[in-house]
Parts: C-alpha cells; sequence; structure tokens
C-alpha cells in the first residue's frame, strides 16, 4: 500500500510531456519574476551606501535631584557669573582710568577693610 502512495506522489520517472511543459514554464516564469523584483529593488536602492553618523544624545536629566546637588550647581553658577563681572569691570576700569579696589593703602579685602 505504502509503495503505491509513494508511486503516485513522489515517483518522477513516468513524466507527461504535458507535466514537463508546465514545469518548464513554472520554472521559466518564476526567473521572469525574480529578475524583475530584483530590478525594482535595484531602483529602490540608493546608489552608494550612506554612512550615517552616530550622534550621542545628552542623558536626560532625572526629574528629582538632591538639594545638596541642587545647591551645588547653583553655587558654581554665581562663582561663574561673579568672574565674568570682575573681568568686565576691570575692562571698563582701564578703559576709563578709573582706580580699582585697591587705593593708596593696598587692595581692600573681602570684608572691606584693609
Amino acid at each position: 500500500m505504502l509503495k503505491l502512495f509513494w508511486h503516485w506522489l513522489w515517483d518522477n520517472d513516468n513524466h507527461c510531456i504535458n507535466c514537463e511543459f508546465l514545469r518548464d514554464l513554472l520554472e521559466q516564469e518564476r526567473r521572469n519574476n525574480r529578475s524583475l523584483m530584483e530590478s525594482l529593488l535595484a531602483v529602490n536602492r540608493p546608489a552608494s551606501p550612506q554612512i550615517e553618523e552616530k550622534i550621542e544624545q545628552p542623558k536626560p536629566v532625572t526629574t528629582y535631584t538632591s538639594w545638596r546637588v541642587k545647591q551645588q550647581m547653583m553655587e558654581q553658577e554665581d562663582r561663574v557669573k561673579a568672574e565674568v563681572l570682575r573681568r568686565k569691570t576691570e575692562e571698563l576700569e582701564k578703559e576709563l582710568g578709573v582706580v580699582g579696589p585697591e587705593g593708596p593703602s593696598g587692595p581692600i579685602d573681602e570684608v572691606g577693610v584693609r
């Protein structure tokens, strides 16, 4: 019984002319479809491969920062602003020819005492 099914389903020794013709026709159509598909895909491909540059994204700032970190950030910003203000003041004093914080008896310290 198994031999009979094998013979009917998978034994390809006995072919009719129509089956051979249809197989050849199917193979030819598959080749045509494959070449058509490749030509259509070639049209959509870029001419030269473009290299994408990776841009490093800054890390997102978390919504919570501790008071100590905020305080340090604000102090650092204040130091930078004070330095910029000091430099601008010195430049302006040089342009105007005004005597700076050091007087005739020497520079004034942070407390205001000579």
